[in-house]
C-alpha cells in the first residue's frame, strides 16, 4: 500500500511537471507569435524608421518628450533652441496623424544648468523659461548638479527648496513638500501614470557628491502611489536622473563606477541599491523607467533594457554637444497607448530625424508582462562602449564557489611554478572576463583590465577595486577556499600582496571624495601655503 501510495504520489508530481512544461512551451509559443505579429506590424510602418507614421491598430493618446541632462549654458542656447523646434514639428506632424487627439508633455530628468552656473537659482529659471516654451504641461525631479550651488546656498535643504520654488507652478509638486511628480496622461480611467523622484544630497554626501540619493521619504511616497496604480489597473511611467542598480543599463566603469556614483543610492547599503529593482518587480505596473546621468547616446544595443519581463529601462541621451560623449545630441520621444508605448530617438546630430529604438506593448494576458521590441540603430560600433555586463557560465572562466584545493585554475592554465598552487586560479588581464564568489558572499571579477566589485544580487557592476594601470601584467589569485585575494607578482614591497577588504566587508575603493570636502582640503592647503610662503620657513621634504 505504502509503495502504491508512493507510485501514485510520483504519478501526480509527474503530470505537474508535464503541465508545467506544457504550459511554459504553450507561453513561448504565444511570446513567439506575439513577437512575430509585432515585427510584420512594424517593419510595415516603419521601413525607412523615419517620419512618425504609427503602424495601424495603435491608437496614440500621448506623446511625451523625455529630456536627458540639460546643462543650459545662457550663452550658447541655440543647439537647444532648435532642438525644441524639431520636437514641437514632431508633435504637429502626430496632430495631423491622429486628428489632434494626442496629449503632450515634457519631462526633464534634470541636471539643468551648465558647469559653472549649476545648481544656482539663476540655473533653475533659465530651465524653466526655456520648458514653458515647449507649450504644454512639463515636469520636473533634481540631478546631482542642480544642488551644486555651493557659492549661493549654504545646506542641501536650501538649494532643494529654492529649486522646487522655481518650478513649483509647472511642476505641480504639492506633495508634502517632497521633490517629485506623479502626472496622468491620456485617460483618467486607463491613461498611463508618470512619477518622478529626485536626489536630494550633495554636501552631504558619504562618498561622491554626484551620487544621485533617493532618500526613505520619496520611496515611502513611492511605494503608496505604486500601490493606488496597482489596485487601479493602470500603469505608471517612471523618471529618475540615475538608473537602479539591476536595469542592465550601459555604464561607463572609468567614470560612473569608479566613482560609485552610477546607480540610484548607489553608495549607501545594499537595501537601498536594491530597493528599487524589488519594487519593480513587486508591481507590475511598472512598465517603463527612463534616466540619465551617463551622457551616453542611444545608438547601441543596451541603452533599452527589459527587466522582470515587465519593465523596460530607457537611458536618454543630451542635447547639447558640450555634454555629448560621443558627437551624437538626442531626445527621447515617447508615443503611448492604452496598449503600449513607442520608444523614439530624435536625432538632433542629423536635423531632427526621427527614429524608432523600440515597441513596447502590454501583455493581454497579465499585468505584469510586457514584450519589449529592441530596434538597434545600424550606424554604431557597440566594441567602443563598456557593457552593463554581468557573470555568466559561458564566459568560460565563472566559477559558482571556489572549492576543494587552496585555489583553482580559471583558464585550464597554470605553470604550476608558483609557490602558491599548482594551477592558480588566474586572470591574465588581457581582455579577459573572470568572476568569483569569495567565501563571504562578495562577487569580484576582472573585466576590461580591471579588477570590480559586483553586486551579490543583482550582479551589477559597484565599484573598482584595482584599476587597469595597477593590474597591468599581473595576476589575480583567490585562495584559502575563497577567503584571500592578491594579485602576483607584488609591487609592495613584500613577498606577497594581499588586497584586504574595507571594514563593511566590501572591496571596491573610494576613488572620488565629497566636493564639499575637496573644497576644504584644497582651502587649507592654500592657507598653509601663503602662512609658508610669509614666514620664510622651507620644510625637508
Amino acid at each position: 500500500a505504502a509503495a502504491a501510495g508512493a507510485r501514485r504520489a510520483d504519478a501526480v508530481r509527474g503530470n505537474a511537471l508535464l503541465c508545467g512544461a506544457r504550459e511554459a512551451r504553450e507561453a513561448a509559443a504565444r511570446r513567439r507569435r506575439r513577437v512575430g505579429e509585432m515585427r510584420s506590424a512594424v517593419a510595415n510602418a516603419f521601413g525607412a524608421r523615419s517620419g512618425v507614421m504609427l503602424e495601424p491598430g495603435f491608437e496614440a493618446t500621448y506623446a511625451l518628450a523625455v529630456l536627458g541632462d540639460l546643462h543650459l549654458d545662457p550663452r550658447a542656447m541655440q543647439e537647444h533652441e532648435t532642438a525644441r523646434e524639431q520636437i514641437v514639428a514632431i508633435w504637429e506632424a502626430l496632430d495631423e496623424e491622429c486628428a489632434g487627439s494626442i496629449e503632450r508633455h515634457v519631462v526633464s530628468v534634470g541636471d539643468l544648468g551648465a558647469y559653472g552656473i549649476a545648481g544656482t537659482t539663476a540655473s533653475f529659471e533659465l530651465a524653466r523659461e526655456y520648458l514653458e516654451r515647449f507649450g504644454c504641461g512639463y515636469s520636473v525631479i533634481t540631478g546631482n548638479h542642480d544642488l551644486e550651488g555651493l557659492d549661493e546656498f549654504e545646506s542641501d535643504r536650501a538649494n532643494l527648496l529654492a529649486w522646487g520654488e522655481t518650478f513649483r507652478a509647472g511642476n505641480r509638486m504639492a506633495h508634502d513638500e517632497l521633490p517629485v511628480f506623479r502626472r496622468t496622461l491620456g485617460n483618467t480611467l486607463d491613461g498611463v501614470e508618470l512619477l518622478g523622484l529626485s536626489t536630494t544630497r550633495f554636501r552631504d554626501a558619504a562618498g561622491s557628491s554626484h551620487a544621485v540619493f533617493v532618500d526613505d521619504e520619496q520611496l515611502a511616497w513611492f511605494e503608496r502611489q505604486l500601490e493606488a496604480i496597482e489596485r487601479a489597473g493602470k500603469r505608471a511611467l517612471v523618471f529618475t536622473h540615475a538608473p537602479p542598480m539591476g536595469c542592465g543599463l550601459r555604464v561607463l566603469q572609468s567614470v560612473h563606477i569608479k566613482n560609485k556614483c552610477a546607480w540610484l543610492n548607489h553608495s549607501e547599503n545594499a537595501r537601498r541599491r536594491r530597493v528599487f529593482l524589488q519594487l519593480v518587480e513587486r508591481f507590475g505596473c511598472i512598465k517603463g523607467w527612463f534616466s540619465g546621468h551617463f551622457h551616453l547616446s542611444h545608438d547601441y544595443q543596451d541603452s533599452v533594457s527589459l527587466v522582470h519581463d515587465s519593465c523596460s529601462f530607457v537611458q536618454c541621451g543630451v542635447i547639447g554637444s558640450d555634454s555629448s560623449r560621443d558627437a551624437r545630441r538626442q531626445t527621447r520621444f515617447v508615443v503611448g497607448s492604452r496598449t503600449g508605448f513607442r520608444v523614439f530617438s530624435v536625432n538632433h546630430h542629423d536635423g531632427g530625424a526621427l527614429r524608432l529604438d523600440a515597441s513596447v506593448d502590454f501583455s493581454a494576458e497579465s499585468s505584469r508582462e510586457s514584450l519589449l521590441l529592441a530596434h538597434p540603430p545600424d550606424n554604431v560600433d557597440p566594441a567602443q562602449w563598456f557593457s552593463a555586463y554581468v557573470p555568466r557560465k559561458e564566459d568560460g572562466c565563472y566559477l559558482e564557489l571556489p572549492s576543494g584545493d587552496e585555489s583553482h585554475s580559471c583558464d585550464g592554465g597554470g605553470t604550476g611554478d608558483d609557490e602558491m598552487s599548482a594551477a592558480p586560479l588566474a586572470a591574465s588581464v588581457a581582455r579577459k572576463v573572470c568572476w568569483w564568489h569569495m567565501a563571504s558572499g562578495v562577487v569580484l571579477g576582472v573585466h576590461d583590465g580591471m579588477l570590480l566589485e559586483y553586486d551579490e544580487v543583482t550582479l551589477a557592476p559597484l565599484g573598482v577595486v584595482m584599476t587597469a594601470e595597477e593590474l597591468d601584467g599581473r595576476d589575480v589569485l583567490l585562495v584559502g577556499d575563497g577567503a584571500v585575494l592578491i594579485v602576483h607578482p607584488p609591487r609592495n614591497g613584500s613577498d606577497v600582496e594581499v588586497v584586504h577588504p574595507n571594514a563593511d566587508g566590501s572591496y571596491a575603493r573610494t576613488f572620488q571624495l565629497n566636493k564639499r570636502v575637496r573644497i576644504e582640503r584644497k582651502a587649507r592647503e592654500r592657507l598653509a601655503r601663503r602662512w609658508l610662503a610669509q614666514s620664510g620657513l622651507v620644510l625637508k621634504q
